[in-house]
């Protein structure tokens, strides 16, 4: 039989705080509209290289992004050539929360 599809778990702000900021990747949406939230991830596989768009927030896999973008110097999904965004960010700077923020976050 088929399995429950998965669902994110959603933990406090305390608890992202203390994962190791190099396994959560952050995309915030709040770019596209102000009501959208800033989304928090964790690697499951830490010895899998992640990349994360900056432009559109799709995650690759890192070898795969650097040689897309070598071939045609923009995100294979979207086109953009924001590459300053596809590494993981301060998890303590990007936790603080936005005015109307939850405090709780999608990981």
């Amino acid at each position: 039989g088929r399995g429950e599809p998965s669902q994110p778990v959603r933990i406090d702000r305390q608890t992202l705080v203390e994962l190791r900021s190099e396994e959560v990747y952050v995309v915030d949406l709040r770019k596209f509209s102000s009501l959208l939230p800033i989304r928090f991830y964790r690697s499951m596989i830490p010895e899998v290289a992640i990349a994360v768009c900056g432009t559109c927030g799709h995650f690759f896999h890192q070898e795969t992004w650097e040689l897309e973008f070598l071939q045609n110097k923009c995100c294979p999904y979207c086109g953009g050539k924001d590459i300053d965004g596809a590494t993981p960010l301060s998890v303590a700077n990007a936790a603080k929360p936005a005015a109307g923020g939850s405090t709780k976050t999608s990981l």
